[in-house]
């Protein structure tokens, strides 16, 4: 064997350890740094170059990263065209005086004598560059042993990348799962509330978690004024909130845009909003808009507490929880309606109740002022009324009873009451409303007027109403379903207090008729006096009957000639010691009609 065989057996013995070995170290699993930092310096060591640099991609430029026995005078290299071309036109290592992609200042002032590309799916990641005063330098890997250096070494960077572009979509995927969690989460417990005000609260608290936000507020569209209303403000600078409503274009939005930066979507902003510069008065960064095609609320947040811009998966978390929030909030507003609806429900049955309560009442009382006992009463105790009047009669001739006055006031209907349209139903709010009305000396000023005109449906008959209900004392605000259980409640009571009425005059004429008949029967007396007839005797007792009702004492009903007026019983005895005397208060012989009337007008 020749001594040149020799030397290639060598030779060939050397290159298969150092290939073995980089082999060995580039099927490692390595990171990119890792390749630009040790990589890079086993490649120098193992290919015995003197001085050599590497070059990294940062901001469309290459930078050296590191370097080994060489001092490079430009230590950056412009990301230009024709360099991001090397990989795609050639990809190869290229040697003096043939680098042609770098420029020649910089391989010049470098001297640069092999240049040699780390690629990545036809993107140049970095570069060496091996430096030399010799430009005919002998080094030890030939062309072709170079380049199987260098698709290894590329090999290992790209399967670097693409663990580390798999790494960061796991990252980003586990952070999208964990974001979409939490938006279900967030939206599961926001949705589960019903109470808006807690709901306004709870949304801050949720998007203010997340973001971490200087300040964020909630507001709520009011269709009736045409304004944005803010519902909640929370800073973390303890500041207050001196913006509580915005003023509002349109409650159409139109397109799919809900997410709004307040100074870059300005004009988009002033298309909904007629003072959008008034969200600074929030602190407010964002504007997330509650709506479908309808508005219904809107969610800002301000400044990161971090100091840190919001990045799109943060905001896209928001919006995904600003739908949940939608949601909730018309949830809410449905409830409320509905509880609303069922409070008023209750409120008419309570309602129904109580006026059949007081029909029950009406209905039982046996005379009139019975009636208008408890009719002042149920208004006092029943709608808290504090002042009442019961009108019977008409202008001419009637009758007041007043319930909560002092006892002492003096009470009379005006003119204006009577000259009024009498069968109209009258409301009136405002202190010293009954003035024009109503007199009465309790120095009060009273707060409303409402008069109830009591009237059956026989208008042919009725020329104006039996009475009227009339209230001075309102108990507050007066809502339309009182007014209307009032009126009601006098059209009910119409025809009971009609009936007592007449039944009360039909009492009052059987009364002057007993009166008659006495008197007929006295003068009839003294008309046969001339005639032997016994002395006759008059007995009379005080006993009061119950107003309104028929005269029902024994005596009545023991006698035959015995009488009921002026609240005596009186008893006519003919026939001596036929009466007996002990039952009555007292009795006399008249000898006269005269003598019979002065003397039952003086009995005490």
């Amino acid at each position: 064997m020749s001594q040149l065989d020799t030397n290639q057996n060598v030779v060939s013995q050397q290159f298969g350890k150092k290939w073995i070995d980089c082999v060995a170290f580039f099927t490692q699993v390595l990171t990119e740094e890792q390749i630009y930092t040790y990589g890079y310096q086993f490649l120098h060591d193992i290919s015995e170059w003197t001085s050599s640099a590497i070059f990294v991609l940062q901001d469309h430029e290459y930078i050296c990263k590191s370097e080994i026995g060489m001092i490079s005078e430009i230590k950056q290299h412009t990301a230009t065209e024709k360099l991001k071309q090397w990989p795609v036109l050639q990809g190869r290592v290229l040697y003096h005086p043939y680098i042609n992609f770098l420029s020649p200042d910089f391989c010049q002032k470098n001297k640069v004598v092999i240049s040699i590309p780390m690629i990545v799916k036809d993107e140049l990641k970095a570069f060496i560059v091996v430096a030399s005063d010799d430009e005919n330098q002998h080094f030890p890997w030939s062309e072709e042993e170079m380049e199987s250096l260098k698709d290894l070494m590329n090999m290992s960077l790209t399967m670097a990348t693409e663990r580390s572009k798999l790494k960061h979509s796991q990252e980003e995927l586990n952070q999208q799962i964990f974001s979409m969690t939490m938006a279900a989460q967030c939206s599961r417990m926001i949705m589960a509330e019903t109470n808006l005000e807690q709901l306004y609260r709870l949304c801050i608290d949720v998007v203010r978690e997340i973001t971490t936000s200087r300040a964020t507020a909630f507001g709520l569209y009011d269709p009736g004024e045409q304004k944005m209303k803010v519902k909640g403000f929370l800073s973390l600078d303890h500041k207050a909130c001196h913006a509580c409503s915005f003023s509002v274009q349109t409650e159409k939005i139109s397109g799919d845009q809900r997410i709004f930066h307040i100074d870059h979507d300005r004009a988009m902003l002033e298309k909904i909003f007629s003072n959008p510069e008034k969200l600074k008065d929030l602190d407010a960064v964002y504007l997330f808009l509650l709506a479908d095609e309808n508005l219904l609320g809107f969610l800002t947040i301000g400044e990161a507490a971090s100091g840190k811009q919001y990045d799109a998966r943060t905001l896209e978390q928001i919006e995904s929880i600003t739908k949940g929030i939608y949601i909730a909030i018309q949830n809410a507003l449905h409830i409320a309606t509905i509880q609303d609806q069922k409070e008023e429900i209750a409120s008419q049955l309570e309602a129904i109740k109580k006026f059949n309560r007081m029909m029950k009442n009406v209905n039982s009382c046996n005379n009139l002022e019975e009636l208008v006992e408890i009719t002042l009463q149920t208004l006092t105790f029943g709608f808290n009324v504090k002042q009442s009047i019961f009108v019977l009669g008409t202008q001419q001739q009637h009758q007041l009873y007043q319930y909560g006055y002092p006892e002492e006031s003096i009470i009379h209907m005006k003119d204006l009451f009577w000259n009024r349209d009498v069968n109209e139903f009258y409301f009136l709010q405002g202190e010293n409303a009954s003035e024009d009305f109503v007199h009465a000396s309790d120095g009060k000023e009273h707060n409303g007027l409402i008069i109830a005109p009591i009237k059956t449906d026989e208008l042919a008959v009725e020329i104006s109403p039996i009475g009227y209900l009339v209230i001075t004392g309102l108990p507050g605000a007066v809502d339309e379903k009182m007014l209307l259980i009032i009126q009601t409640f006098a059209n009910t009571i119409a025809p009971i207090c009609k009936h007592l009425h007449e039944k009360n005059m039909n009492q009052h004429l059987k009364m002057d008729n007993q009166a008659v008949i006495f008197q007929d029967k006295i003068q009839e007396y003294f008309f046969q006096k001339d005639n032997p007839l016994p002395p006759l005797r008059v007995f009379y007792k005080r006993w009061r009957k119950k107003p309104f009702e028929a005269p029902r004492h024994p005596l009545l009903l023991e006698y035959q000639e015995s009488f009921y007026f002026d609240q005596l019983i009186i008893v006519i005895e003919r026939v001596p010691d036929t009466v007996f005397s002990a039952s009555f208060d007292g009795s006399f012989v008249p000898d006269s009609w005269e003598n019979v009337a002065d003397t039952l007008q003086n009995i005490d």
